[in-house]
């Protein structure tokens, strides 16, 4: 066996495997602040959906709970909460005011079927959980299946009674 013929090719593939890792390396440290960045802007634009009276909002002592606040004074609260769907993880923002109310529901992330599960996503299907009252929730009585994607129905109501849950925990805390 020639050692030449063995050696150039592992070498040459050492090389470009070492470019490649290097250029993506640099990309990610070029680009990672400004994802950061459009992800804070989104999730500051979900929370606005889902409490349009707040004109601001902070983060609370627990991960993914933010005080929303008009004129200084707390009016609810947005919580983040991510459970497992059809297609993998989704991440839900729920709003509930200090009146007990859902205010607004928002779908910050998912890997639902386009098509079908993905419907969930759609504001008309969002909105019938907007002014229902914080307490449990469930598919069919109160709250219509998306048509062909039950189990993404069942995760997402999951999740905002997940989030009830929270804010009953958080409303008892304040």
């Amino acid at each position: 066996m020639n050692v030449k013929k063995m050696i150039f090719p592992v070498l040459s593939l050492f090389l470009i495997c070492l470019t490649v890792s290097v250029l993506l390396a640099l990309t990610n440290d070029l680009t990672a602040d400004k994802i950061a960045q459009q992800e804070a802007d989104a999730l500051r634009e979900s929370m606005q959906s889902v409490i349009p009276d707040a004109d601001s909002f902070s983060e609370s002592n627990t991960e993914g709970i933010y005080a929303a606040y008009k004129s200084g004074k707390n009016i609810g609260w947005a919580i983040k909460v991510t459970v497992k769907g059809y297609g993998g993880d989704m991440t839900v923002l729920v709003g509930i005011g200090n009146d007990d109310v859902i205010k607004g529901v928002s779908i910050l992330s998912h890997s639902e079927t386009p098509g079908m599960g993905a419907k969930a996503d759609d504001d008309d299907y969002l909105s019938q959980y907007t002014g229902k009252n914080a307490e449990t929730l469930t598919l069919g009585a109160d709250i219509d299946a998306v048509t062909g994607a039950t189990v993404t129905s069942s995760a997402l109501i999951g999740a905002v009674n997940e989030a009830i849950e929270i804010y009953d925990t958080v409303k008892v805390g304040e």
